[in-house]
């Protein structure tokens, strides 16, 4: 599975492109090519490289809603589960999963209190939830300052970043 911040190389005949939004959730087992575009948001892949099964989310809140309000899926916890249990009801084994994970990034330019900082918790929670899971996080691209778009390939594990518009340069 590489990460390459070089240019994404053209779409094989039969691949379909979906795009993430924020609070999607999704998986493949046919080839597929997943974007999306993440400021301090996260989105982690997850890739079984035997099955070819992937996946990928994109949540804006770390932890868990204190309340049904709107998709759980907006949120770290619920995300990153419902990823898991997408990719092993595909085929994937959940034991041969590995991850990468993208986006934290704070965007303000301002200094804000450290627990408004919602893209260093958006990160911490995907790291200990990964660790809990037992997922070997084998490439990130992860705080700063600048958003990224990510291109994943659910039947490859290839992922490309590239670094939107640093707003605090």
């Amino acid at each position: 599975m590489m990460v390459s911040s070089l240019g994404v190389p053209p779409l094989e005949q039969g691949v379909e492109t979906r795009y993430v939004l924020p609070g999607d959730v999704v998986s493949a087992s046919a080839p597929c090519r997943f974007v999306t575009v993440l400021g301090s948001c996260v989105a982690v892949c997850l890739y079984d490289s035997i099955a070819k099964i992937g996946g990928i989310n994109h949540y804006l809140l770390p932890g868990a809603p204190l309340q049904q309000e709107g998709s759980p899926w907006r949120w770290s916890d619920a995300s990153i589960q419902e990823l898991m249990r997408q990719v092993v009801e595909r085929g994937a084994t959940a034991r041969r999963l590995k991850a990468k994970v993208f986006g934290g990034a704070q965007i303000s330019p301002r200094n804000v209190h450290c627990g408004f900082k919602i893209g260093e918790r958006n990160i911490e929670q995907a790291l200990a939830l990964l660790d809990r899971h037992g997922v070997e996080i084998i490439s990130r691209s992860i705080g700063g300052h600048a958003g990224r778009k990510i291109v994943f390939e659910s039947h490859t594990g290839n992922a490309w970043v590239k670094h939107l518009r640093d707003q605090n340069a």
